[in-house]
């Protein structure tokens, strides 16, 4: 599996929001705004340059804790929050806040990969590479298939296609479609969150696929706070 195009949206937004069951007044617009610029201003700062002091600072932090400045403590406040409560265990709805923290990513993976992936229900496909609409004008020595797949699978399939071609009848494409090997690798631009990769993660990161337990792993590991905000220590 290989990725690409990741991104990861509103999650300033949903640790802010994960405050607001104790919070005794609403925000105004501008009261939201300078608060997700803050905290979003430190969460970059800390993820490129001290990540590990950042997060022991969140872990340590008590009500005595002294700062140096009144955002830092927010951010501070607003990540301890955010962090206990999606570490929370799994079905109890404390974690909820993580389903807010949407990832956008196209993944290349073979078809064993994706009906795995399609058991979880909080995912989408945006858009997706088409055996239906593109076999027939596929490169195959280009990269489709996975190295797992036999050369001579490859080689049936290419009869089949070439006798679609001489006779393009429907019984002869549904033997190109029958044919074709689960290790061919399709791209899909997917959209998921936190919550099910959490689930994803914890399910999958011993599995027996290298699609799971090397390269999802690999993509978890891109994830901004990820870890943190699922309370496990980073690969573990």
């Amino acid at each position: 599996m290989k990725f690409y195009g990741l991104k990861v949206n509103d999650l300033e937004e949903s640790i802010i929001a994960s405050g607001l069951p104790m919070r005794e007044r609403d925000y105004t617009h501008e009261e939201w705004d300078k608060e997700v610029r803050m905290l979003q201003a430190y969460l970059d700062y800390y993820n490129d340059k001290e990540k590990e002091y950042f997060i022991e600072m969140v872990k340590i932090h008590t009500k005595d804790t002294k700062y140096n400045a009144n955002t830092l403590r927010k951010t501070v406040l607003h990540m301890k929050r955010a962090m206990n409560l999606g570490g929370a265990l799994s079905g109890t709805g404390h974690d909820c806040m993580l389903k807010g923290i949407n990832v956008s990513v196209n993944i290349k993976a073979d078809q064993s990969f994706w009906l795995q992936w399609e058991r979880y229900h909080h995912q989408d496909t945006v858009s997706s590479m088409s055996t239906m609409h593109c076999i027939l004008i596929f490169n195959l020595n280009e990269g489709l298939f996975s190295e797992y797949v036999d050369p001579r699978v490859i080689s049936i399939l290419e009869e089949k296609i070439a006798a679609y071609n001489n006779d393009p009848t429907p019984e002869n494409f549904h033997r190109v479609i029958h044919n074709i090997p689960e290790g061919i690798e399709l791209t899909r631009r997917v959209t998921t969150n936190y919550l099910q990769l959490k689930t994803m993660y914890h399910q999958r990161k011993s599995h027996k696929m290298f699609s799971w337990n090397k390269d999802f792993i690999r993509l978890c590991d891109e994830l901004s706070y990820f870890y943190e905000l699922i309370g496990v220590d980073r690969g573990i």
